[in-house]
Formats: structure tokens, sequence, C-alpha cells
């Protein structure tokens, strides 16, 4: 079995989000791409209450 696991990958890190990264919004398609190719998808999220 192979995962991808994804750190992040969140609305808030992409130009027009709360902490915006500039160019964060072209990880996007490879990573939709990438997914295809993994058995287990896992994705973390970044959230302080």
């Amino acid at each position: 079995m192979e995962a991808l696991l994804m750190v992040d990958i969140q609305n808030d890190f992409i130009p027009g989000g709360a902490l915006a990264v500039k160019d964060g919004d072209k990880i996007i398609a490879p990573v939709n791409a990438l997914q295809n190719h993994f058995d287990l998808i896992v994705a973390t999220k970044d959230w302080h209450p």
C-alpha cells in the first residue's frame, strides 16, 4: 500500500486566503493528479481555535 500525505493544502494558504503564500495555488493541480496513484490519501489541516 502506498500513501500520499498532504500537509496544509487549504484555502487559507492560497492567494486571497488569510495566510496566503505567493503562488500557493500552483500546488493544487499537481496534487490532484497525484492522488490517482495512491491507495490511501491523508490530509492535514492547520487549525487554531
